[in-house]
Protein backbone atom coordinates (compact mmCIF):
# COMPACT_ATOMS: atom_id res chain seq x y z
CA UNK A 1 0.00 0.00 0.00
CA UNK A 2 1.62 3.57 -1.06
CA UNK A 3 2.30 5.91 1.89
CA UNK A 4 -1.05 8.83 1.56
CA UNK A 5 1.72 11.27 1.02
CA UNK A 6 -1.25 14.64 1.52
CA UNK A 7 -4.66 15.12 2.78
CA UNK A 8 -7.02 18.53 2.57
CA UNK A 9 -8.63 19.54 5.38
CA UNK A 10 -11.41 22.32 4.26
CA UNK A 11 -8.91 24.45 1.99
CA UNK A 12 -5.81 23.35 3.89
CA UNK A 13 -3.28 20.76 3.02
CA UNK A 14 -1.31 18.92 5.54
CA UNK A 15 1.04 16.31 5.79
CA UNK A 16 0.29 12.40 6.30
CA UNK A 17 1.62 12.06 9.84
CA UNK A 18 -0.12 14.01 12.48
CA UNK A 19 1.47 14.75 16.06
CA UNK A 20 -1.53 13.41 19.43
CA UNK A 21 -1.04 15.35 22.15
CA UNK A 22 -3.15 12.91 24.85
CA UNK A 23 0.17 11.34 25.64
CA UNK A 24 2.06 14.86 26.39
CA UNK A 25 -0.63 15.43 29.32
CA UNK A 26 -1.26 11.81 30.20
CA UNK A 27 2.50 11.21 31.13
CA UNK A 28 4.87 11.94 33.60
CA UNK A 29 6.99 14.42 31.32
CA UNK A 30 7.49 18.29 32.75
CA UNK A 31 5.54 20.94 30.69
CA UNK A 32 8.83 22.01 29.00
CA UNK A 33 9.40 18.28 27.65
CA UNK A 34 6.15 18.72 25.88
CA UNK A 35 6.68 22.06 24.63
CA UNK A 36 10.32 20.42 23.17
CA UNK A 37 7.98 17.47 21.70
CA UNK A 38 5.40 19.48 20.05
CA UNK A 39 8.58 21.93 18.16
CA UNK A 40 10.41 18.89 17.57
CA UNK A 41 7.09 17.58 15.78
CA UNK A 42 7.26 20.83 13.71
CA UNK A 43 10.70 20.61 13.37
CA UNK A 44 10.77 17.37 11.30
CA UNK A 45 8.03 18.69 9.14
CA UNK A 46 4.88 17.69 11.05
CA UNK A 47 2.03 20.16 9.63
CA UNK A 48 -1.14 18.57 11.71
CA UNK A 49 -1.48 18.92 15.63
CA UNK A 50 -4.38 17.47 17.08
CA UNK A 51 -4.94 18.11 20.69
CA UNK A 52 -8.66 18.65 23.16
CA UNK A 53 -8.87 20.15 26.62
CA UNK A 54 -9.64 17.20 27.97
CA UNK A 55 -5.89 16.56 27.40
CA UNK A 56 -5.03 18.43 30.86
CA UNK A 57 -3.55 17.00 34.26
CA UNK A 58 -3.98 18.74 37.95
CA UNK A 59 -2.64 22.55 38.05
CA UNK A 60 -3.63 23.19 34.16
CA UNK A 61 -7.20 23.71 32.62
CA UNK A 62 -5.81 23.07 29.36
CA UNK A 63 -1.98 21.53 29.90
CA UNK A 64 -1.89 19.72 26.37
CA UNK A 65 -3.98 23.03 24.47
CA UNK A 66 -1.23 25.27 26.60
CA UNK A 67 2.06 23.06 25.34
CA UNK A 68 0.69 23.79 22.13
CA UNK A 69 -0.08 27.62 22.56
CA UNK A 70 3.91 28.11 23.59
CA UNK A 71 5.32 25.50 21.23
CA UNK A 72 4.11 27.42 17.95
CA UNK A 73 4.78 30.84 19.63
CA UNK A 74 7.83 32.93 18.36
CA UNK A 75 8.24 29.98 15.25
CA UNK A 76 7.03 32.91 13.05
CA UNK A 77 4.35 32.18 10.11
CA UNK A 78 2.43 29.44 11.67
CA UNK A 79 0.29 28.80 8.82
CA UNK A 80 1.10 25.86 7.63
CA UNK A 81 0.46 24.12 10.86
CA UNK A 82 -3.22 23.11 11.41
CA UNK A 83 -4.07 22.67 14.64
CA UNK A 84 -7.35 20.55 15.58
CA UNK A 85 -9.23 20.62 18.97
CA UNK A 86 -12.52 19.58 20.80
CA UNK A 87 -15.12 20.31 22.41
CA UNK A 88 -17.94 18.62 24.33
CA UNK A 89 -15.95 16.62 26.77
CA UNK A 90 -13.62 17.67 29.74
CA UNK A 91 -11.29 16.68 32.49
CA UNK A 92 -12.75 17.58 35.75
CA UNK A 93 -13.28 16.81 39.34
CA UNK A 94 -11.73 13.50 39.05
CA UNK A 95 -13.47 12.37 35.56
CA UNK A 96 -14.12 13.25 32.23
CA UNK A 97 -17.50 14.53 31.78
CA UNK A 98 -19.28 14.92 28.78
CA UNK A 99 -21.32 18.11 27.79
CA UNK A 100 -22.56 18.61 24.04
CA UNK A 101 -24.86 20.95 24.91
CA UNK A 102 -24.52 24.44 22.49
CA UNK A 103 -23.58 26.68 25.73
CA UNK A 104 -21.24 23.93 26.92
CA UNK A 105 -19.65 23.92 23.34
CA UNK A 106 -19.48 27.31 22.82
CA UNK A 107 -17.92 27.64 26.50
CA UNK A 108 -15.16 24.88 25.62
CA UNK A 109 -14.48 26.56 22.41
CA UNK A 110 -14.22 30.10 24.29
CA UNK A 111 -11.47 28.28 26.76
CA UNK A 112 -9.58 26.90 23.73
CA UNK A 113 -9.46 29.86 22.32
CA UNK A 114 -7.44 31.28 24.91
CA UNK A 115 -5.65 28.42 25.65
CA UNK A 116 -4.00 28.44 22.40
CA UNK A 117 -4.01 32.30 22.10
CA UNK A 118 -5.79 31.92 18.48
CA UNK A 119 -8.36 33.83 16.86
CA UNK A 120 -10.19 30.87 15.40
CA UNK A 121 -9.84 27.10 16.10
CA UNK A 122 -8.83 25.48 12.62
CA UNK A 123 -10.47 22.37 12.80
CA UNK A 124 -13.30 21.85 15.84
CA UNK A 125 -14.56 18.73 16.92
CA UNK A 126 -17.37 17.02 18.98
CA UNK A 127 -15.11 14.92 21.03
CA UNK A 128 -18.08 12.77 22.29
CA UNK A 129 -21.75 12.66 21.23
CA UNK A 130 -23.72 13.46 24.36
CA UNK A 131 -26.72 10.98 24.75
CA UNK A 132 -28.30 13.65 26.61
CA UNK A 133 -28.43 16.10 23.53
CA UNK A 134 -30.11 15.56 20.52
CA UNK A 135 -26.67 15.29 17.97
CA UNK A 136 -28.34 17.94 15.39
CA UNK A 137 -28.13 20.53 18.19
CA UNK A 138 -24.44 20.09 18.93
CA UNK A 139 -23.76 20.03 15.38
CA UNK A 140 -25.71 23.47 14.79
CA UNK A 141 -23.53 24.90 17.86
CA UNK A 142 -20.64 23.79 15.91
CA UNK A 143 -22.00 25.57 12.50
CA UNK A 144 -22.43 29.02 14.38
CA UNK A 145 -19.18 28.84 15.96
CA UNK A 146 -18.08 28.53 12.29
CA UNK A 147 -20.81 31.05 10.94
CA UNK A 148 -19.35 33.93 13.81
CA UNK A 149 -15.48 32.79 12.62
CA UNK A 150 -13.95 31.11 15.76
CA UNK A 151 -14.17 28.00 13.89
CA UNK A 152 -12.54 27.35 10.64
CA UNK A 153 -13.89 24.07 10.03
CA UNK A 154 -15.81 22.23 12.73
CA UNK A 155 -17.27 18.62 12.80
CA UNK A 156 -18.36 15.92 14.96
CA UNK A 157 -15.26 12.83 15.87
CA UNK A 158 -17.18 11.68 19.12
CA UNK A 159 -15.89 8.29 20.01
CA UNK A 160 -19.52 6.77 21.03
CA UNK A 161 -21.36 7.41 17.71
CA UNK A 162 -23.28 4.27 18.45
CA UNK A 163 -25.37 6.92 20.61
CA UNK A 164 -26.40 8.60 17.35
CA UNK A 165 -28.57 5.52 16.70
CA UNK A 166 -30.73 5.79 20.32
CA UNK A 167 -31.23 9.22 19.89
CA UNK A 168 -34.17 10.73 21.99
CA UNK A 169 -35.33 13.47 20.62
CA UNK A 170 -34.76 12.94 16.84
CA UNK A 171 -36.26 9.78 15.82
CA UNK A 172 -39.07 11.84 13.75
CA UNK A 173 -36.41 13.87 11.61
CA UNK A 174 -33.78 11.17 10.47
CA UNK A 175 -33.61 13.03 7.39
CA UNK A 176 -32.68 16.22 8.62
CA UNK A 177 -30.39 14.74 10.93
CA UNK A 178 -28.73 12.84 8.77
CA UNK A 179 -28.59 15.86 6.19
CA UNK A 180 -26.45 17.85 8.58
CA UNK A 181 -24.39 14.98 9.89
CA UNK A 182 -23.35 14.42 6.21
CA UNK A 183 -22.67 18.01 5.26
CA UNK A 184 -20.54 18.80 7.94
CA UNK A 185 -18.78 15.26 8.74
CA UNK A 186 -18.01 12.87 5.79
CA UNK A 187 -15.52 14.89 4.29
CA UNK A 188 -13.35 15.72 7.21
CA UNK A 189 -13.90 12.04 8.99
CA UNK A 190 -12.76 10.36 5.28
CA UNK A 191 -9.41 12.87 5.37
CA UNK A 192 -8.77 11.83 9.08
CA UNK A 193 -9.20 8.14 8.14
CA UNK A 194 -6.72 8.73 5.36
CA UNK A 195 -4.45 10.18 7.71
CA UNK A 196 -4.64 7.43 10.46
CA UNK A 197 -4.00 5.04 7.29
CA UNK A 198 -0.64 6.93 6.59
CA UNK A 199 0.46 6.90 10.03
CA UNK A 200 -0.43 2.94 10.12
CA UNK A 201 1.40 2.28 6.95
CA UNK A 202 4.55 4.84 7.93
CA UNK A 203 5.15 2.79 11.15
CA UNK A 204 4.94 -0.62 9.30
CA UNK A 205 7.19 0.97 7.09
CA UNK A 206 9.71 2.12 9.93
CA UNK A 207 9.14 -1.91 11.32
CA UNK A 208 10.02 -3.15 8.45
CA UNK A 209 13.10 -1.50 7.56
CA UNK A 210 14.45 -2.17 11.06
CA UNK A 211 14.04 -5.30 11.16
CA UNK A 212 15.67 -5.52 7.27
CA UNK A 213 18.82 -4.10 9.15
Amino acid sequence: MDLVSRAIIGDRMVGPIGLGTAPLAFSSISFEAAVATVRAAIAAGVTFIDTAPAYTRDGFESFAESAVAVALHGLGDRADVLVATKGGHRRAEGGFPVDASPVALRADCERSLRALGAEAIDLYQLHHVDPRVALIDSVGALRELQNEGKVVVGHTLGQREETQAREPRQPAQPRQLAAVVESQTLKVVREQVELRVAHLTAEFKVLETSEQR
